[in-house]
């Protein structure tokens, strides 16, 4: 069985800032640092354009034990 999706964790593997304008919030993501997004906003537009650009990478997905 199938396990409802949580979120995952998110990289920034770019050189630069990046600006994620998520559902109710804005993360700022400096170089290297990474960050838990919840499947709804892994769905957003601009998230899948930082990941076809390869300025964001997906991690793993969240863990039970972790908050989102």
């Amino acid at each position: 069985m199938i396990g409802k999706r949580k979120g995952m964790l998110i990289k920034n593997i770019s050189e630069h800032t990046i600006t994620l304008e998520l559902q109710q919030r804005i993360v700022e993501l400096g170089a290297g640092e990474s960050h838990i997004i919840n499947s709804i906003e892994a769905q957003l537009t601009h998230i899948k354009t930082f990941l076809q650009l390869h300025q964001l990478a997906v991690v793993r997905p969240v863990e039970d034990a972790e908050s989102l």
